[in-house]
Formats: structure tokens, sequence, C-alpha cells
């Protein structure tokens, strides 16, 4: 509620009022044309940018900006090859007009779109080294651009392959399948929906001491709806239904101690501004966001968690892109596990905390482009981060993480909407042999 109530006596006022000073003015966007290479459907395209067209600007600066700003909101969904545009004035038949000789006549204008259609189906299935899980299978679909509609659809499957340590034969450690919608654009407002059906574990180590593992199963339901506020900020409301059951302890202790949530409903919400752009593969601009979780779990009452995350990129020159990433967050009536998924070099199970902080920082290098196929980039990292544990003090040793390494990135030129990313991280300075502080990690996404 905290965030709605922001919205409502903060950013919206302030929003409208700016809207509100532009509304108006002697140059107008009275067309939009659409010309697309690709089976991209022109009404999806003017549907998708909705709520980023104005009314009427008071110069052509302004109207030529707005343009502008819609070109790189599609270019940021990173499905096209190529998107360029071109203003226009619309003829007029009135002899109360500008002189021809004005080089930019005020009047009404038609905004022309030029879109390439990259490459969006994307069916893999391969195994991905993962050192926090031995080894997964995995499984993705991304179709970014579901029958030239710009929507969204996505089945992604992982499963995990592990020992077992009592006899020391494969097993499955945890699975996990989602399929799901996104980009469901309506006046303005993304709507999405996912169903996510997993066999998962909890893992919480104090150090490298266990203290809980256990698996279950979990079926989740995520309803999303996405809203643009303006000036680039947004705002996430997403109801969700959770359901877990077959718990099973992994420790020989009995499922006594296991604190189970069988059922649990949920609202997330985010609210933040996203001011980061893609120039070719690198990025440029800030993200800030503030993001509340809350959920009833019958018998225990409300739950959740507060994050709090900044993004900031910079761009050098034509091989040097800067980014980093601080983020901050704690616990709501419950622990937060496997908190070394925010660190590389940091196996994800040797953090649990109630809370934490951590800061990313990476250089991406580019290496080389090898014409019509892909582009590679080296980025060397130094990541940070330190946990307020739960149930004891603090202990540098244990809850405070130094971690470097480097990403090595590939961009497919022709699908444009995949990365290739290889990682070898180390833990400085914590507990445990190198093997206990070496983390390796082949995915198909970038870190952040």
């Amino acid at each position: 509620m905290l965030i709605l109530l922001i919205i409502s006596y903060g950013v919206i006022p302030s929003l409208w009022a700016q809207e509100s000073a532009i509304g108006s003015g002697s140059y107008r966007i009275l067309n939009y044309d659409y010309q697309v290479e690709g089976k991209t459907r022109p009404d999806s395209v003017d549907n998708y940018l909705y709520s980023y067209k104005e009314e009427g600007f008071p110069d052509y600066i302004s109207m030529h900006r707005n343009a502008l700003e819609m070109r790189q909101i599609l270019i940021n969904m990173r499905i096209f090859e190529s998107v360029e545009i071109e203003l226009l004035p619309v003829p007029s038949d009135s002899e109360d007009k500008e002189p021809a000789e004005a080089e930019f006549p005020p009047g009404d204008y038609t905004l022309i779109f030029h879109l390439k259609d990259s490459w969006t189906f994307f069916p893999l299935i391969v195994p991905t080294l993962d050192s926090n899980n031995f080894l997964t299978l995995q499984m993705k679909m991304n179709y970014d651009n579901v029958f030239g509609s710009l929507v969204t659809f996505i089945l992604d499957g992982d499963v995990g392959i592990g020992v077992d340590q009592d006899s020391s034969k494969p097993m499955i450690n945890f699975w996990e399948f989602e399929t799901g919608f996104s980009n469901l654009m309506y006046r303005g407002v993304n709507f999405g929906f996912s169903w996510v059906q997993t066999y998962d574990r909890i893992i919480k180590k104090d150090g490298l001491e266990i203290l809980e593992n256990y698996s279950y199963h979990k079926t989740d339901f995520i309803m999303t709806a996405g809203f643009n506020l303006g000036s680039d900020y947004y705002y996430e409301l997403a109801p969700a239904i959770e359901l877990s059951y077959n718990y099973e302890d992994r420790t020989g202790n009995g499922n006594g101690y296991i604190q189970k949530e069988p059922q649990s409903y949920g609202i997330y919400q985010t609210i933040g501004r996203d001011r980061v752009n893609w120039v070719g593969n690198f990025q440029e601009g800030y993200n800030w966001e503030a993001e509340l979780q809350s959920r009833y779990v019958p018998k225990s009452g409300f739950k959740g968690r507060v994050t709090l995350s900044n993004r900031w990129y910079h761009i050098f020159n034509s091989r040097l892109n800067y980014s980093s990433k601080a983020t901050a967050l704690t616990g709501l009536n419950e622990d937060i596990p496997e908190l070394g998924v925010y660190m590389r070099g940091v196996p994800d199970f040797n953090l649990t905390g109630r809370a934490a902080f951590f800061l990313n920082n990476t250089l991406a290098v580019k290496l080389f482009t090898w014409k019509g196929v892909a582009e590679a980039q080296i980025q060397p990292f130094a990541d940070f981060g330190v946990v307020a544990p739960s149930g004891r003090g603090f202990e540098a040793h244990k809850d405070m993480r130094m971690a470097i390494g480097f990403d090595g990135v590939a961009f497919p030129e022709k699908i444009s909407n995949i990365s290739l990313r290889g990682t070898i991280g180390i833990d400085l300075f914590g507990p445990g042999d190198i093997l206990d502080r070496l983390e390796i990690l082949i995915s198909t996404s970038l870190f952040y």
C-alpha cells in the first residue's frame, strides 16, 4: 500500500502537470505510418506505442524528441534489426500557411517508422553448466513477437542434475517449467500471465554449515499489469497464488523443522524509473526500482520482502561500457535463502540472512564483431556483498563477501533478443577451500 500512496500523492500529480504543460501547441503528429520489412503488424506497433503518443507540441524540436523517444522504445524491445523514423508535413489546402521556405513549418505531420524484423523465435535445448547445481539441462523457447503481434510467449524449462551424497549416483536436484505471455497491451496497460510448475529446494547455510535442506513441489499463478506513468516512470501490480506440497527432508532430521507453506496469496508491487537505452550491444542510462512483495500465509500471517535497486550504465567509447548495480533488501517475518544469487563468484546457497546489501561492478569490453554472426565481449567484474544473519551476531568472514572474475558474452547478430554468457568467478574471502568459493555459469541471459 505504501507504493500506491507514493503514486497517488507524489508521482502522478507531477507527471500530469508535466504532460498538461505540453499537451497543446502548433505542431502535431496527426498520422502514424509503419513500413515493416517482416511479419510485424502495423496495428500491433501502433497499439504498443499508445501511451507514448502526445497530442501537440510547442515547437518542432519537442515533436522530434517525442518521435525519437518512441523510436528508442522500439529499439529497447530487442526484436527489430533496425528502426528508423521520418517526420513529414501533411499537405494543407489552407491559404493561411507558413511560407514555403520554412524548413519545419507549424502544422500537422506524419511520423513514419521504417522497421526491419529480427529473428525472434528461439527454440533451444542444451546442457548448461551451473556449479551451484552440477549440471543443468535447459529448454528455452522464446517467441518475442508472436505472429507479428509484439506479444512475448515463453516456454522455459530447467532440470538440475546433481550427485546423491550418500550413494554418489546422479539424481534430479530440481526442475522448473514456466509458460506465459507478456506484452499484452491494451490502452497503454501491459498485461501478462505466467504459470510456473516447480520441484524446488530450500537450502540455508551458515558459512558452510547446512542449517536447512528440503525439497517440495510448487505451483504458481501470476497475473501482471504494468502502467506507463510518463517520463519513464512505471508501476507494476501482480496478484499471485502459490501452492506448495510434497515436502521432503534432505538432512535426515525428519520433517518437523520444515516451515511448510501449503498456500500463500500475494500482491507484488513495483515502482521505478527506467532510463536505460540500448546503443548497439551496449547500454546507457539508469534505472531505479522499489519492490514490495507481500503475501499472506494461512496460520503464519503476513510475510514478504522489500527490495531497492539502482542500475547505472555509461558508454565510454565504442569499445568500453561500464555498469554498476546496488541492491538492498530485507525480509519481512522471514529469512531470505540463496542470497549468493546476487553475486557472481559466490555459490547461491552460501549466503542466507534477514537483510543484505550488494554492489556489482562490470566493465564490458568489445573484443570483435564477426560480421553476420555475433559480437563478442569480455566483462571483468568485482562484486561485493554483506548480509545480516538471523539468529547470531555478525561474523565478517561468513557474512561479508568480495568476488572477482569475468563474463564472456556473445550477442548473435540475427537473434537480438538472446545473449550467451559464460561466467567464472571466485569468492576471495569466504570460508572453505577454492572449490567452495568458485562459481562457474553458462547462461542465455545477462547478469543484470
